[in-house]
């Protein structure tokens, strides 16, 4: 590759990996809105009140809107745009309580969307329910809600 066609390649795959997954996320979020006319009502409260508070759509409002930033995380646990996650083993590993080893060189496949619809993770999981994110300790460990990947080729949009 020159460098010219390498910046023309991660142009366009930035342009469409950012633009797509975005779209479909909003696209779910709106569909998921409409079914929940309750949750609708609380999202459409918090907007109208930070808008008035602040005079308009601002950074500072938005950044106040806690409940639209759980609806969207709902909606990336719902329809993640990363059903899972590849990646290869540096070492050889040992599964704890188990016989297998997983050799270094080894692709290792990470089921997220599995892991985002397990109900010992998130209780009825099928249920969309913005609140399970109200906890401002939930997934601190990142080891259960990653939508966007996790490590060095973690979305660039994370």
């Amino acid at each position: 590759f020159s460098d010219r066609n390498l910046l023309i390649s991660n142009a366009i795959f930035l342009l469409t990996a950012g633009t797509e997954t975005t779209a479909t996320t909003i696209s779910f979020a709106l569909y998921e809105l409409a079914l929940n006319p309750g949750i609708q009502g609380k999202l459409r409260n918090e907007i109208i009140n930070n808008y008035e508070i602040y005079e308009g759509f601002t950074y500072e409002g938005i950044q106040k809107n806690k409940y639209l930033e759980m609806v969207i995380n709902e909606t990336l646990r719902r329809y993640s745009a990363t059903p899972f996650l590849d990646r290869e083993a540096i070492t050889d590993y040992k599964v704890e309580g188990t016989d297998l080893i997983i050799e270094k060189g080894m692709t290792i496949y990470i089921p997220v969307f599995s892991l985002m619809m397990d109900p010992k993770y998130f209780p009825n999981p099928e249920q969309f329910d913005p609140d399970r994110f109200a906890d401002k300790n939930f997934n601190s460990d990142g080891l259960v809600f990653f939508p966007f990947g996790d490590g060095p080729r973690a979305c660039i949009g994370k």
